[in-house]
Formats: structure tokens, C-alpha cells, sequence
């Protein structure tokens, strides 16, 4: 109340004192606007603090808003402690006007004043940072910033962009080349097209940004359209995809009259030719007219340029853009279910072979097939004669027969005459890809006696009796391999080696992994036999080599038995004999005793018993579980919530139709250093471990059952894991367990699943690409790499719900080069284009303690696998070593030589491919800076001797069996591979500092006459392989 009074009183006062006849004084607002970042007002200093996420960047002397002015008084404010990096403009202008784009730039003073204030008036004041756009200009072509032209460079043109502007390139190719896509860090992004101009837009830049512009080969395309102007009713109905991608149906009204599945626009292959496959339904036939122009008035092509389609339609020569034309017609005919001839004329020497309809033979000239079906040939010329022309009702159809000498037409509508000619030329008869390996060459084998121990083997194939080797030794003429004999260690004594001495050579080589104990072959009531299947493709000497043992060398080994084994103590003791022989010890029924069963929990929640075994002395305990696929996980060590001892884990799947192979997920509590044992019925065991960024935490020690050395926490490790169930020769019994692979999650892992998918069906196996298929995420962003030739990815929580996340999510996408979507829980990737080599995907991921975190998993689709041999780091024994193709081995190199260090890029064929590209184009990079640049055009022609065993041919590894899942195993869907040398040099000499490798469709020097035909996969940047220090 007093306040109050004394306002009232200081009123009256002033307008008594004021004179008569004054006039009164005018106010003008000021108006403070922050135009970026946040403001803090502080009403005890008056200053207000200006920041950025809470940190301070600057002050001003005082608050933002607006501020009375008397009319012809100045106004100022003052700006001070400009952070680092940070710069300050301002615009003043009259309150209603519409403020300019222009900004002065804050001086020197930091004062900002208006003197005298005559009019209302605001000040704009903008802080903001300074960002570097990198530029990354491709070869052929250029790039325009501020009316300044760019080419290529040694290095990224860099341009300074005032935080918040925009930021505008414009991309010219040069002749011959084209721009569809460019990267921004590291994400694929398509140029922006007006009018003919391509360019990229960056709006309201507020980090450092960069770009790479990559320049392509223009390669030319056949467009194509449909002729319906004189059908009523027929039309075009877009199916999935985008533009000139997705499967178009052609309906006559509501009537689907046919299909073309890979779209309206499509880039010739390898060889020139452009392939579009086009079904059409019964009842329906389709011609087709190749033009080099557009045709505006399709209806003036002559009857007589039509040409039928028989099957898909192949335009040849294809080098500049060809106009392809179709027509749907109705046939004239009724609708058949008959099958039809297919009458084969073939002209010179030669035969063939019908591959598909299987089943159906080549008789008295003609095949008959069902109809609309397909047929394929295997053509087979004489010695000394080729496949020289072809025609189906005329038409030539010799562009159709491949390298290997098939020919498939498919969707055949009816009766159809074909000429096959054979001509001189060529090898005649050489198998093509698909043929099988040769057969093996018969060599000689002599097998010696050993001490300690006998050798049995089948004199009569066709014998059931045994015949034991007595003499010094045996010599078998003439053998194929293998050849499989049996051991038989005497009491005492265990098979401890298996060596080899190869004609021409001075060394014998250990070969004793061959060892395999075979409880099912049994030489009298209770004893089992070592089998050994002896491999060979020269002529052979065979050693073998026992060994005594005491209780004391079975020291280590842990068994497990089944429980359906456990029914009485003959039945454990001969379980528990069986697992002893898979370790090579022999040890009689009689002398092993066993003790009672206790039942008992693993610390993951899996009842399992255990009870004690004695052997020939040797004291120990069986553990007895459920399934053969039980494996038993013991670690003993320090865990990361710092308690220590020892846990026992049961693995136990979720689905035992699955169960014994494939890929597996298990978790354990976190373990920062101690060891962990793996074993379980019929000696399962590691075989070995694939991550690499988990190499030097773990170690398999070596011992009887693999025990695996821990140094400091992991997050996963992927592990080949097996069993020894399926090395009885004479009986598979359905318990071969082979998983590959088990990925062992500690249970504290973000840990995420990746499995791959092809558009085409199926999934295509990459070999070493697809070992390790979990990443992990727990302790920051993630990369992992998988088969270009696949097109999808899933991102999916591990199986067994293994690790620690409880859902996780990612923003869906629907791009022109790639689609991300969400799918019960997981996320879907499905590139559309091959450009998209690298995709970046923020993963939001909750816990299972409900917390969240954001993780960026890049995924890199790639087709080359690198692998480097030094002289020095490898057995100082051996004179060669092999590539690896995942668990196979490739080509094989000479490592005592004139050089010792190696650089080798397999490539891995696409779509289940057997075809080399034209080469791979490689660039060397060195430490001074120096850069080399190669074709490789040929494979490595060096298979490993045993290779023949399997199909190896020119270059190129092939693994596609086709092979079908069952319930014996998956799918061996696998991509054939070819190994390229790209580097070959002395260890202690000049070696690359980095390697980039490109594969390339046709020879570069082609780009003049447009058929270079670019790369099989990526935006041109290369798979890069970094020198290891």
C-alpha cells in the first residue's frame, strides 16, 4: 500500500512543477531480435549470455526484446566474449519495413549503434559458424561454385559456407560421360535435373559436409514401349518398384496377357546385348521392332519388320540407345494344353544334349516340351569343331549359345524349328561350366605297416570282411582316391599321426587330421576303429605312427554323453568310450567304471546330471544332456560386475529342426578375462573363431576340448563350431553338427543380426562375406560388409533373444536407389540400384533396462575380399600358401620366390555368375605419396592340387552345387570366385600403402564408342584394402 501511495504522490508533484504550455517528449521502440542460437537473460548483471547447447558464446550488455528510446537520443548495444569459430552480422531497419538479405559484419568495437533514433527501428543480430564444404570432383567432368569452374584434383576443392546459408554446385559431364549420383559423407544421394542442368543443393549447412561427384561411362540403353493404338482394352499396369525398375503387367481388360519383369529401360551387358525377359500368357503372342530412332507413328512399321518373340527378346550391337517396340496380339489360334515338337536340325559334326525338360531325349530329330515352357541344350561339337550358326523359325538365335555351349529359349508357344551348324574351329567337346570336374587320374599307393598298431582295409570292394596288413607293407596299383583303412592302436597306445610322402617330393606331410575314431565299425564285441580316408592325387606313400599313453595324457578331456545313453552303466561306459575314441584313446568297456547320477541346473536355467567316470586310471566327470546339440559353455574367470568363479551354460535351440547347422545365437554372462570351454556329445567343439576385431582378446588354447584363452572383454566373437557325428564312414546317423556360425553374445552386447537376400531368390553365399554376421554396437557405431550380389538386408535381434536389446527401430525410407522399412521388429534394406555401395542407418536401440541409444550401423556392399601373405609370417616350412575362400582354399602361391609379400583380391561372381569380368582396374598408393594404376586383366591359374576334386576351370572357383535346402543342411547357394594378384613384391622393399580395386564390366579404352559399360558394383570409389602395420 505504501508503494502505491507514494507513485501517486510523485505524479501530482510532476504535474505541478510542469510548466504551462510544455510539450510533451516522444518514445521510439528498439527492438533486439537474436536471430540463432538461445539467450539467457540475467537481471542481477544485466547481461544476457548467448548459447549454444548450453555452452556460452558470446554476451550482450543487455536483454533482447524491446527498448524505449526518447526521440533524438542514440541507442547502442554492445557484443563481447565472441567464442572461438563463432562470428557475429547484423541488419538494422525500421520497424514494419521488410528487412534486406544484406548483414554488416560486427566490428572490431562490438558496438552496434543507432544515433539519433528518429523512428522505430530493430536490430537483427545473427552469430553464426563458418562450415567446409569438401568437394570431391570425379575424372570427366566438372563442377561450377560462384561462377568458378573445378576439375579433378589431388585433392578436395573446399569451399567455406556461412553456418545456416545454402550451398549450390552445379555438376557438367563431359562428352561421353554421365552424373546420376553422388555421396554426402558417405550417403548416396541423386543430383537434382532442371531443365537439362544437373546440380546439388545443400540447404541451411550447419556442419562440415563431404561430397564426392563420381563421372560414369554413358551407357547406352534400349527404351521400351507398347504398340496398343488398334487393341481396345489392352494396357499397361506398373507393378513394384520405381520408374523404369519395377515388373510392368500387360492386361487385356481384366485378363493379364503377360509380363516384363526388369522394366522399360534397360543397360546392355558385358557383351553389347541388351536381354529383356517377356512372358506372355496362353492365348497371347508378342512381336517386337528394334529401331535406332524413335518411331512417332509406330503403325507405319511394315508388317514385315515385326519379328515373333520366342522367348526373350535379345537386341545384339547394343552401343548406341535403341528404341525397342511391342505389340501384344491375340493369337488367332485356340488355347492349347497339348505338348509340342521342337524340331532340331543339326548341320555338321556335333551332337546335343537336353538339359531341360529333364527327362525328355533328343529323338529322331525332334524334343517335345510342354507348352509355353522352356527348353535348354547342351550343344556338343566334334573334336575340332564349334557351334557356328543357330535359328529358331528362322530367326538367328546364335547371340543366345554361351561360352559353354548351352542354349535355353524359354516360353515356347508352340511348334518351333531349330538349325544347329557345326563348324571348324575350337577344341570340340571341352566341358563348360556345369560339367563337373574331370575325373580323378588312378595313381599308385603303398600303405606301410606300423608298430604299435594295425592297418585294416577292404582287399574286395565288395567284401563285409576286414583284411589286416601283415607284411612290411602294401602297394595298391592304379587307385582312385580315396581309400579308406581302419587302425587299430595295441593296448596301450593311441593313432597319433597320419603323414604323407608325395611322389617328388623329400618331406613327408602330417596329414593326421585325417584321424577320425569310428564307433560304428566294430572289430569285436566292444572295440571301435580309427578310419582314416586316405586322400591322393599322385602316387603316395603312407606312414602311419602310435603312441603310448598313460592315464595321465587324457588329462583335459571333458565328455558328455545323451541322456538316452545314461539308461544303465553299460550303456554310459560305452558312450563314454566312444567319446574317449574321438580323442584316439582306445580305452576297453572293462576298464572304465562309473559312479551314480546327480541332477543338477546350469546357471542359464537347463537341467542336465552329471556322474563320475573312471578310465584305465584316468578319473574325471560326464556330463550328461538332453539333445545332441546341447553344447555346454563352462567360463571360469572374472565377469564384469567383478564377481569371480565358474558358470556352466547349456545351449539349447529354439527350433531343433534346425538345430545342427546354420547360424546360431547364444549368451553368457560378461567375462573380462579367464577362459571358456566349449564341449558336448560326440566331441563337439570349436573348430575356430572369425571376428576379427575380437582376435587378440581370444585364443584357442588347444587343448583336448579347445579351451578358449580370454584377455579382456568382448561384446560377440563368432565361432565355427562342430561336432564328430558325421565321420562314420559306413553310417551317418543324422547327429553331424555343424554350426557355422555360433555367435557367443555377453549378455550386458548390443548386439544385431545381418542376414542378406537376393532379388532373385534365395540367398547368395559369399564365403568369407558371410562369417561374421553379427555386429556389435555396444560401445559405439559399427561397419559390416555383405555380398553385392545380394539385395536385401535384415537388421534383426540374435536369435535365443541373446545380448541386451530389447526392440529397436530406424526412420523408414523410400528412396530412388534404396527402400529401409520396418518389419516386426526388424529392419528391412532393399537396394535398388548397385551405385549404393555404402548406406549409413541410424538405429534407435532400447534396452532391456528400458534406456535408449542411437547407433549408426553402415553396411558395405561389396564383391572383393582381400587377403595379404607375408614370407616371414607364415610356417618358415612352407614354400606356398593359400588364398582363402572362407573355409576353402584358392589359389595357391608361391611364397619362396623371387618376392614375398602378396596382395590378393578374389572377386565373387554375382547372381550365381560364372563369367570374369574384363578385369579389375587397380590402383596402388604408396607412402611417398606415388600412385600406380593397373588392368589385372586374368585370374591366378594356380589351384591346389586337390582341387580337381571339386569343379575348377579357367580361372574361376565354383562353388554354386545348387544344392537345395533339406533337412540334412542349407541351401549351397555360393558364389563362384576368381583370385587376382594385384600386388606381388619383397616384404622388406616398396610395398602399397593402400590398394583400390575396381571391377570392370568391358575395356575402359571402349568409352569413345560408348561401351565401356562402367563397374559391376559401387558409385567408381573402389573396395579399398589398407596396409596392416
Amino acid at each position: 500500500m505504501k508503494k502505491f501511495l507514494v507513485l501517486v504522490l510523485c505524479l501530482v508533484f510532476v504535474l505541478a512543477v510542469m510548466p504551462v504550455g510544455a510539450v510533451e517528449v516522444q518514445n521510439f521502440d528498439v527492438r533486439v531480435e537474436l536471430l540463432s542460437y538461445s539467450a539467457s537473460f540475467d537481471e542481477s548483471s544485466g547481461y544476457t549470455s548467448i548459447l549454444d547447447n548450453d555452452v556460452i558464446i558470446a554476451r550482450l550488455n543487455n536483454n533482447t526484446g524491446d527498448h524505449q528510446v526518447e526521440a533524438g537520443t542514440g541507442f547502442s548495444i554492445s557484443i563481447d566474449e565472441i567464442a572461438e569459430g563463432y562470428f557475429v552480422e547484423y541488419r538494422v531497419f525500421d520497424t514494419g519495413d521488410s528487412p534486406s538479405d544484406d548483414f554488416t559484419p560486427l566490428d572490431v568495437n562490438g558496438v552496434i549503434s543507432i544515433d539519433p533514433v528518429t523512428i522505430g527501428k530493430q536490430i537483427d543480430i545473427r552469430i553464426y559458424r563458418n562450415y567446409t564444404v569438401s568437394v570431391n570432383v570425379g575424372d570427366n567432368g566438372a563442377i561450377r561454385v560462384h561462377d568458378d569452374n573445378y576439375r579433378a584434383s589431388d585433392s578436395a576443392h573446399e569451399f567455406i559456407v556461412k553456418g545456416g546459408d545454402d550451398f549450390y554446385i552445379v555438376v557438367t559431364p563431359d562428352v561421353g560421360y554421365t552424373a546420376n549420383e553422388y555421396t554426402k559423407d558417405s550417403m548416396g544421394e541423386l543430383l537434382d535435373e532442371n531443365d537439362g542442368i544437373k546440380s546439388i543443393s545443400l540447404s541451411n549447412v550447419n556442419a562440415d559436409t563431404a561430397i564426392s561427384i563420381p563421372f560414369m561411362p554413358q551407357v547406352p540403353s534400349v527404351q521400351t514401349s507398347f504398340y496398343f493404338e488398334s487393341q481396345t482394352g489392352m494396357q499397361i499396369l506398373s507393378g513394384p518398384g520405381d520408374g523404369d525398375s519395377g515388373e510392368f503387367i500387360i492386361m487385356n481388360g481384366d485378363i493379364p496377357v503377360g509380363s516384363l519383369p526388369e522394366g522399360l529401360n534397360n543397360e546392355p551387358n558385358a557383351e553389347n546385348t541388351s536381354v529383356l525377359r517377356i512372358s506372355f500368357e496362353q492365348g497371347y503372342t508378342a512381336n517386337y521392332y528394334v529401331s535406332d530412332t524413335v518411331v512417332h507413328e509406330v503403325s507405319s512399321i511394315a508388317e514385315v519388320d515385326w519379328t515373333p518373340v520366342i522367348g526373350n527378346i535379345e537386341i545384339p550391337n547394343v552401343t548406341t540407345d535403341k528404341y525397342l517396340y511391342i505389340v501384344f496380339i491375340e493369337s488367332q489360334t485356340p488355347v492349347l494344353d497339348d505338348p509340342i515338337n521342337i524340331n532340331i536340325n543339326l548341320e555338321g559334326s556335333g551332337s546335343l544334349q537336353v538339359i531341360e525338360p529333364q527327362g525328355s531325349t533328343y529323338t529322331n530329330g525332334s524334343v517335345t516340351i510342354e507348352r509355353n515352357s522352356s527348353l535348354e541344350l547342351r550343344l556338343l561339337p566334334d573334336a575340332g569343331f564349334n557351334v557356328v550358326a543357330a535359328s529358331a523359325n528362322g530367326q538367328d538365335i546364335l547371340v543366345r549359345v554361351s561360352g559353354d555351349n548351352t542354349l535355353r529359349i524359354d516360353n515356347i508357344p508352340g511348334d518351333m524349328s531349330m538349325t544347329i551348324r557345326f563348324g571348324p574351329g575350337g577344341g570340340g567337346g571341352d566341358p563348360g561350366p556345369g560339367d563337373g570336374p574331370p575325373p580323378m587320374a588312378p595313381f599308385d599307393l603303398t600303405i606301410n605297416k606300423p608298430a604299435n598298431g594295425k592297418v585294416y582295409y577292404y582287399a574286395d570292394p565288395d567284401s563285409e570282411s576286414l583284411t589286416e596288413l601283415t607284411a612290411s607293407s602294401a602297394f595298391f596299383e592304379q587307385l582312385e582316391s580315396p581309400m579308406i583303412v581302419y587302425l587299430k592302436p595295441n593296448a596301450g597306445y593311441k593313432a597319433a599321426a597320419v603323414q604323407h610322402l608325395t611322389a617328388g617330393m623329400t618331406a613327408r606331410e602330417d596329414c593326421s587330421y585325417l584321424l577320425s575314431y569310428d564307433p560304428n565299425i566294430m572289430f569285436d564285441s566292444q572295440q571301435g576303429l580309427i578310419a582314416v580316408s586316405l586322400e591322393f592325387w599322385d602316387d603316395t606313400e603312407v606312414f602311419f605312427e602310435f603312441s603310448p599313453f598313460t592315464a595321465a595324457d587324457m588329462t583335459g578331456i571333458q565328455v558328455s554323453i545323451l541322456n538316452s545313453e545314461n539308461g544303465d552303466d553299460d550303456a554310459a561306459k560305452n558312450a563314454i568310450r566312444r567319446e574317449l575314441g574321438y580323442y584316439g584313446f582306445d580305452v576297453p568297456v572293462s576298464s572304465i567304471s562309473v559312479g551314480s547320477t546327480t541332477n543338477r541346473n546350469s546357471d542359464n536355467g537347463v537341467p542336465y546330471n552329471t556322474r563320475s567316470f573312471t578310465a584305465m586310471g584316468y578319473t574325471s566327470t560326464v556330463y550328461v544332456v538332453e539333445h545332441v546339440s546341447n553344447g555346454i559353455f563352462i567360463s571360469n574367470g572374472t565377469y564384469s560386475d567383478g564377481t569371480t568363479g565358474r558358470k556352466v551354460y547349456i545351449y539349447v535351440a529354439d527350433d531343433l529342426s534346425t538345430a545342427l547347422w546354420g547360424n546360431q545365437s547364444f549368451s553368457v554372462q560378461p567375462i573380462v578375462e579367464g577362459t571358456l570351454d566349449l564341449f558336448g556329445p560326440y566331441k563337439l567343439g570349436y573348430i575356430g573363431t572369425f571376428s576379427p576385431d575380437t582376435a587378440d582378446a581370444l585364443s584357442l588354447a588347444g587343448n583336448y576340448n579347445y579351451r578358449m584363452d580370454i584377455n579382456r572383454y568382448f561384446g560377440r566373437v563368432a565361432l565355427h563350431i562342430g561336432n564328430s557325428a558325421d565321420e562314420s564312414i559306413l553310417n551317418d546317423r543324422g547327429l553331424s553338427l555343424n554350426w557355422y556360425m555360433m555367435t557367443l553374445i555377453q549378455e550386458d552386447a548390443l548386439a544385431i543380426r545381418i542376414m542378406t537376400g537376393a532379388e532373385i531368390g534365395g540367398f547368395q553365399g559369399a564365403h568369407g562375406l558371410d562369417l561374421d554376421n553379427v555386429a556389435d554396437l555396444s560401445s559405439g557405431d559399427a561397419e559390416i560388409n555383405m555380398f553385392f550380389g545380394n539385395d536385401y538386408v535384415y537388421i534383426e535381434k540374435p536369435a535365443n533373444d541373446a545380448g541386451d536389446i530389447q526392440t529397436m527401430t530406424t526412420p523408414e525410407i523410400d528412396h530412388p536407389g534404396y527402400t529401409i522399412r520396418m518389419v516386426n521388429g526388424a529392419i528391412e534394406v532393399f537396394f535398388k540400384s548397385n551405385f549404393y555401395d555404402r548406406l549409413t542407418i541410424p538405429i534407435t536401440i532400447t534396452r532391456e533396462d528400458g534406456t535408449t541409444v542411437v547407433r549408426n550401423l553402415t553396411v558395405i556392399r561389396t564383391g572383393i575380399e582381400f587377403e595379404h601373405f607375408i614370407r616371414s609370417d607364415g610356417n618358415p616350412d612352407a614354400d606356398t600358401v593359400n588364398v582363402g575362400h572362407g573355409t576353402q582354399r584358392g589359389s595357391e602361391i608361391n611364397i619362396r620366390g623371387e618376392n614375398s609379400y602378396f596382395v590378393v583380391a578374389s572377386y565373387l561372381i554375382q547372381d550365381f555368375g560364372d563369367t570374369l569380368p574384363y578385369g579389375l582396374l587397380v590402383t596402388r598408393t604408396y607412402d611417398d605419396g606415388t600412385i600406380e594404376t593397373d588392368i589385372v586383366s586374368n585370374p591366378i591359374d594356380s589351384p591346389p592340387d586337390f582341387f580337381n576334386a571339386f569343379d575348377y576351370r579357367n580361372g574361376i572357383y565354383y562353388y554354386n552345387t545348387g544344392v537345395p535346402a533339406d533337412d540334412n543342411g542349407p541351401a549351397e547357394y555360393n558364389a563362384n570366385v576368381a583370385d587376382y594378384m594385384v600386388f606381388a613384391g619383397n616384404e622388406n622393399g616398396r610395398v602399397p600403402a593402400k590398394i583400390n580395386v575396381l571391377v570392370l564390366k568391358a575395356d575402359p579404352a571402349n568409352i569413345a564408342n560408348g561401351s565401356f559399360g562402367g563397374f559391376y558394383f559401387g558409385s567408381g570409389s573402389g573396395v579399398e584394402w589398407n596396409r596392416p602395420n
